[in-house]
């Protein structure tokens, strides 16, 4: 190898190093350029704003970064840049995605227990079913072959029943997600304070008082094998309404850890029941006269609002598998 030869071998060496270099007669300064300064731009999807930021605080306290929306924006070097990129990238590919489907169902019980008897089932199971959207019984599996689906459009043209809601979510692993079907219940508070002068004087507040369901899905875990999620559900509804006004609401509150597999893709959440009550002839206007639901914001007296809540929950992660339906039926638990 001639001279010229590992003249350019040596410096092609140096520049994949990402090292210059200066010669001087016959003598070679090697060094490290320093790097510039640009602006970078990586997007992301799924990865927790909080994660990039604790991991860019701990491992680059120097660089300057702002998170906006699901892009970083990146003040630093161009080696910097390389790595964290790489990171972010790696780490996103790795959150695993699932589609969940939820249908949420009202049943009035007085109408299920009054019409039931007459009603012609060709299915012997929707006496099973009937029975677990309308108690608080218990039961591990639903009976193979049954569709609760169309056993709820069944009790929907009775007008036994109502769907309230049928929403697909996409669950991301680590994220927590709300569900929710509520109305703003207005009501007016006073209160009466002394001005400079010693009068007294009266105010009245127009305020809110949120009324219906609400489901908080947590610590979502996808894996290959299974969905894992705790859903927590709280059912609220309008007591009675006070003589000023003010509603007084009970809340329902029923907590379960879900998991949903190959073999057992579905699961149903019954027999949450809401029962009022009620101790006057009022109802909140407009909402009291929703067909059905409104039973949430109506009132009149010496009568008892019995509903049960059914949460029918189902995905198709698992394609080609064959899949049989769960179920969890209870009592909820009360908090004030």
């Amino acid at each position: 190898m001639s001279k010229e030869d590992l003249r350019k071998s040596f410096i092609y060496v140096l520049r994949s190093q990402g090292l210059k270099f200066k010669s001087y007669g016959n003598t070679w300064f090697i060094y490290k350029p320093k790097e510039l300064l640009s602006n970078f731009l990586i997007k992301f999807n799924y990865i927790p704003k909080n994660v990039i930021s604790n991991y860019l605080k701990k491992n680059y306290p120097n660089v300057k970064f702002q998170i906006f929306q699901n892009r970083l924006l990146l003040n630093t070097t161009y080696s910097n840049y390389f790595f964290i990129k790489n990171f972010i990238n790696n780490l996103d590919s790795s959150y695993k995605l699932a589609n969940i489907n939820f249908l949420i169902t009202a049943v009035n019980n007085n109408k299920a227990r009054k019409l039931g008897v007459k009603l012609d089932f060709n299915n012997p199971f929707k006496n099973i079913l009937l029975n677990i959207v309308t108690d608080t019984a218990t039961i591990s599996t639903l009976p193979s072959g049954v569709n609760f689906q169309s056993f709820i459009n069944f009790l929907n043209s009775k007008n036994i029943a109502q769907t309230i809601d049928k929403p697909t979510l996409r669950l991301i692993d680590s994220h927590n997600y709300v569900l929710e079907s509520v109305h703003s219940i207005p009501f007016t508070e006073t209160s009466v304070t002394i001005d400079k002068n010693g009068n007294p004087v009266t105010k009245t507040d127009l305020k809110y008082k949120d009324i219906g369901l609400k489901i908080y899905i947590k610590n979502v875990f996808i894996s290959k094998n299974s969905i894992d999620f705790d859903l927590d559900i709280y059912v609220q509804n309008i007591v009675s309404i006070l003589q000023n006004n003010q509603p007084v609401v009970d809340t329902k509150h029923f907590n379960t850890h879900i998991q949903l597999t190959k073999k057992n893709c579905s699961y149903l959440i019954a027999g949450l029941r809401s029962v009022s009550t009620i101790s006057q002839n009022k109802k909140v206007p407009v909402l009291g006269d929703l067909p059905f639901v409104g039973l949430l914001f109506r009132s009149s007296d010496k009568s008892v609002q019995d509903l049960s809540f059914s949460f029918y929950i189902s995905t198709n992660y698992w394609k080609k598998a064959h899949c049989s339906p769960r179920s969890d039926a209870g009592a909820p638990q009360e908090s004030e």
